[in-house]
């Protein structure tokens, strides 16, 4: 499936019960993006955050989101089968006269984590969010050795890394 049909079978949700902050970026610099600029899709606060870095900052020469180029192959433990999993982003950084590429993957730190109260918890969202830690676990084992066989770095970006940005980054 490419990019584009793929972003049209996942088009934003905006009635998501996880989340109901979705939709399509309006991009300011186009030329900096990789693929169809009406298509950029942002699943969280924090995507559309990041939409907005990519969008803005000077160092960051390419970007694309949900780029289907990098379907990753995992091995889902719930399913018993090997799945796809597309990361977030995949951006181009220009430092001096380097050029280092990234895949990037965006999520909320409580999904990256477990605690001792969380493996202890029986309800329905206690268990959901255990299951999401262990197929987000599987993700990134599968990603960190598709990016270093690449020559890519992957990064899982959390809202500790947009603290740094404080009021620069507008909602």
């Amino acid at each position: 499936m490419n990019n584009r049909a793929y972003k049209q079978y996942n088009k934003p949700n905006p009635h998501n019960a996880y989340n109901n902050k979705q939709g399509f970026y309006t991009i300011q610099n186009p030329a900096k993006y990789m693929g169809d600029s009406s298509q950029i899709i942002y699943r969280s606060s924090l995507e559309y955050k990041f939409c907005l870095i990519c969008d803005m900052s000077d160092s960051i020469i390419k970007w694309t989101s949900e780029p289907s180029e990098f379907n990753i192959q995992y091995f889902n433990p719930f399913k018993s089968k090997m799945s796809l999993y597309v990361p977030d982003y995949f951006i181009k950084v220009k430092k001096q006269d380097q050029i280092s590429k990234y895949l990037i993957e965006v999520k909320p730190i409580q999904m990256m984590g477990l605690t001792p109260e969380d493996l202890s918890n029986n309800t329905k969202s206690g268990k959901q969010k255990v299951m999401n830690v262990i197929l987000n676990r599987a993700k990134i084992k599968a990603a960190i050795s598709f990016c270093q066989a690449h020559d890519i770095r992957y990064l899982m970006l959390t809202e500790k890394f947009f603290e740094k940005f404080g009021t620069a980054i507008k909602q």
